[in-house]
């Protein structure tokens, strides 16, 4: 971990087919979350994303998603195509060695997740909230080590803590662990970094610290190298064939 920049600001933007009211009551049920998750953990950080700034967010329907331009199933795929199993990122092993709860063995189906407008707008309030809420801090400064995976439990991190807590936050709300998928990428600048996949039959959806707006993945104009496989959880795969060593984590935007 390199260096920091900061998360992407909230833009003012219009709700979408979701009320103000009924993203003001899933922010403060998901506020309420995060603070018994920062509670349980003796931790003194306090929530900062505030509801005005919360209801800010754009909350898109199924059919805007399924509206994406597709142009031909060569072109751009909704979803990713998983190539040969890989080896998982260093930190996502010492992680399993040290905290074995976090790396259950898992035999999924993968399935896709049905995705309603419910479920999505409650995707995009996790991704904004935890972005708002954990304060971006390398590895180093947090822990003196180069890569340290693990839950945010002291209210900071990088970025394959954000991932943790975003899927650990969804897979409480019902969704599935085998659509919730750790994933290597390189970013824009060409740096490891770690996202978290949503697979739905929509096209998959990238949870992402740099960004506080939920994008399908060939939104993002990242390389996508590897992720979690979508039968078992601890093993990983090579994604659209680009299997490069990379490290997911050396930079933290802070």
């Amino acid at each position: 971990m390199k260096k920091t920049t900061s998360t992407a600001p909230v833009q003012e933007q219009h709700c979408v087919h979701v009320c103000p009211q009924t993203v003001e009551h899933t922010a403060e049920r998901l506020s309420d979350t995060l603070k018994n998750f920062f509670a349980g953990q003796h931790s003194k950080r306090i929530l900062t994303c505030a509801l005005g700034v919360t209801v800010a967010i754009v909350t898109l329907s199924v059919a805007d998603v399924a509206a994406k331009p597709y142009h031909n199933e060569d072109a751009v795929r909704k979803n990713l195509i998983a190539g040969v199993e890989t080896t998982a990122p260093i930190g996502y092993r010492q992680m399993c060695t040290e905290q074995p709860s976090m790396c259950p063995e898992t035999t999924g189906k993968g399935q896709k997740l049905r995705l309603n407008d419910a479920m999505l707008h409650q995707i995009n309030m996790v991704n904004l909230e935890i972005n708002t809420t954990v304060k971006p801090v390398t590895d180093m400064d947090l822990y003196g080590v180069m890569e340290k995976w693990t839950l945010p439990t002291n209210g900071a991190g990088d970025c394959e803590d954000y991932v943790l807590l975003k899927r650990k936050i969804l897979m409480e709300k019902g969704v599935s662990e085998d659509a919730l998928l750790i994933t290597v990428v390189r970013d824009l600048k060409g740096e490891g970094h770690a996202v978290l996949t949503v697979v739905t039959d929509q096209g998959d959806l990238i949870l992402d610290n740099h960004n506080n707006t939920v994008k399908l993945w060939h939104e993002t104009g990242y390389t996508f190298i590897k992720r979690q496989s979508q039968d078992n959880a601890t093993h990983w795969v090579s994604l659209r064939g680009n299997d490069l060593p990379t490290v997911a984590s050396t930079s933290t935007r802070k």
